[in-house]
């Protein structure tokens, strides 16, 4: 009785089964360079020495499984082709999702606000200048402005002095210096719209063209970055 009766095709003769193996052994060396490319010095030697255990455990299991009770030849040749198939396929699912893994653990994502300058259009790129600047709410917002002599204050009955800030927030722009940041393809633009056409949220999606179009009055922005490439860019509601 065979242990190993199942492969791709029973009709399928050795030539084809070779070509799909080699096409198989393609997409399997990709997807493990690529997880390779983006590991650090542990983890890629770590990934080397288990990937090799296993292509020798591929070998071995695949003889074992083509050839236990069996007479060899033709047959046997092609469960062990069609057993290497099965077991790259295998591994080729297992390496994307480890990619998948370690790219979300690699992935910085930041944001930073900023009064955004200028937008400018050079050569069919699209550029923003940004001011980077601190916006704080609440509590934080009181304690910088009081630490940069911006609060304001009153006098409780019990004359101790309270410190406080207009509509609850603060901006702290303490460094002038300007930055120009390209925008890709991918970036996606918000700006605030009280337009009877804004969306349940309050904003409206525009295009980098838009954007320039309907620049003014240096809005404050949020920028979203994932590994250093700006990813969004939201107007910020300030009451």
């Amino acid at each position: 009785m065979l242990l190993y009766i199942s492969y791709s095709n029973a009709q399928t003769g050795e030539t084809e089964l070779y070509l799909e193996l080699d096409k198989t052994e393609k997409e399997l060396n990709i997807n493990y360079n690529k997880l390779k490319g983006i590991l650090n010095f542990i983890d890629r030697n770590a990934l080397i020495i288990s990937h090799k255990d296993w292509l020798k455990y591929r070998e071995s299991n695949c003889k074992f499984k083509s050839h236990k009770d069996s007479e060899g030849g033709v047959i046997a040749n092609k469960m062990f082709i069609d057993c290497k198939i099965i077991s790259a396929k295998q591994r080729i699912k297992e390496l994307k999702d480890l990619t998948i893994e370690f790219e979300s653990e690699r992935t910085i994502i930041e944001s930073k606000h900023c009064f955004l300058k200028d937008v400018i259009k050079k050569d069919e790129r699209y550029f923003i200048v940004a001011d980077y600047v601190d916006f704080l709410t609440n509590e934080k917002a009181v304690e910088k402005a009081k630490e940069q002599g911006k609060s304001e204050y009153d006098i409780s009955e019990k004359g101790d002095t309270i410190h406080f800030v207009y509509s609850d927030y603060y901006i702290s722009n303490i460094n002038p210096k300007l930055r120009t940041l390209e925008l890709s393809e991918q970036t996606k633009i918000e700006l605030l719209d009280f337009s009877q056409n804004a969306n349940e949220s309050g904003y409206k999606i525009v295009s980098a063209k838009e954007l320039i179009e309907q620049f003014e009055n240096h809005p404050l922005v949020i920028l979203k970055f994932e590994n250093g490439v700006i990813k969004e860019i939201k107007e910020q509601f300030t009451p």
